[in-house]
């Protein structure tokens, strides 16, 4: 992953593929819960990968989003399909309903990514964090049955996906997150 960060521009293992990489190889479940334990991982792959170089490490968390490290700040983003805040489960149990099938999520998250970092229009989030923002919603169209997203338009052809509007999703999503987004305190 080191050698590989020297010549990307982003690293985006799921979770479980970048705590096998600091075990030596050994797929275990992921100590990756801790925000703490990720970010001290993610910059040694900065510093030690990266380099002085402009760079990210996107985490896939599923149903925990993502997280994206960067030179400049680490964020953590929520993913799409996830209990209202401030509602508890036994509130609201019904929120998981939507997943139908993960397959398809994480392949998802990448090509909403990819478009999210070069349209870079989000104000206050960096090219990689509005991808990340992108990515969680394109993965939750992926998520919710078995299959292919089905993808219909209105009568003034506007696209929709699975009967939703992907900037109705972004913007969903972006309300769950803090007004300010700042970035997780690292202590080296």
């Amino acid at each position: 992953m080191l050698e590989a960060s020297k010549v990307v521009d982003v690293i985006s293992p799921n979770h479980h593929e970048f705590a096998a990489y600091f075990q030596g190889g050994q797929l275990a479940d992921p100590d990756l819960s801790e925000l703490a334990t990720l970010a001290s991982r993610c910059n040694e792959v900065l510093a030690n990968g990266f380099q002085e170089k402009l760079g990210a490490v996107v985490v896939r968390r599923g149903e925990k989003g993502c997280y994206v490290a960067s030179h400049e700040r680490h964020t953590s983003f929520p993913a799409y399909h996830q209990p209202p805040r401030n509602v508890s489960l036994t509130e609201s149990p019904d929120w998981k309903t939507k997943v139908m099938d993960p397959t398809g999520g994480g392949n998802g998250f990448l090509g909403g990514f990819c478009i999210g970092v070069l349209d870079d229009c989000c104000a206050g989030l960096t090219s990689h964090e509005y991808g990340a923002l992108l990515g969680n919603v394109a993965a939750s169209f992926a998520i919710e049955q078995v299959g292919m997203p089905k993808l219909t338009s209105t009568e003034n052809g506007t696209e929709l996906w699975n009967g939703a509007h992907v900037y109705d999703r972004v913007r969903h999503l972006r309300e769950q997150m803090p007004v300010s987004l700042q970035p997780v305190n690292i202590d080296d």
